[in-house]
């Protein structure tokens, strides 16, 4: 340490605020520096006369003056944050009940019928009215769906 420590790092060292490498480099400065060692010395003396030295007196109308500061939490000024919790809590209300209430769909449909459906349903739609009628159209239908490789 070439330059002289801020008072700052004086006072932490009197503190022992400091890590052990500041500390180890402010003790070589200060063994070889007479002027450092003097305002060390000088900080450690007003910081004991300091301690030694009786409490400010409190003044007599502090605890009344707090007292008018001071607000009981049940006075303090209410919040507007319900209206919109209340509104979100509504509506997670309605949209759990109506999850509830829904009408469950059933599960398991093989995937074979519903393309089955889906196909004809687009057959039928592509197809001249009087070819549905035709008795071998379901026959027919399903012979193309099972060459494309859905099973009936």
């Amino acid at each position: 340490m070439n330059l002289h420590p801020e008072p700052a790092l004086l006072s932490a060292f009197l503190d022992q605020a400091l890590n052990a490498a500041e500390r180890q480099a402010l003790n070589q400065h200060l063994a070889g520096c007479e002027r450092c060692r003097l305002g060390l010395r000088r900080l450690e003396e007003s910081k004991q006369w300091l301690a030694h030295l009786p409490p400010p007196p409190v003044p007599d109308d502090l605890l009344p003056r707090l007292a008018r500061i001071a607000v009981p939490w049940w006075h303090l000024p209410k919040v507007k944050i319900w209206i919109p919790a209340g509104a979100l809590a509504m509506s997670l209300l309605a949209v759990m009940v109506w999850e509830v209430q829904r009408p469950q769909v059933e599960e398991g449909i093989p995937i074979g019928i519903l393309a089955a459906a889906h196909s004809r349903y687009e057959a039928e739609s592509l197809v001249p009215l009087e070819d549905l009628s035709s008795p071998n159209f379901t026959a027919e239908l399903a012979a193309d769906l099972e060459e494309e490789g859905y099973a009936i």
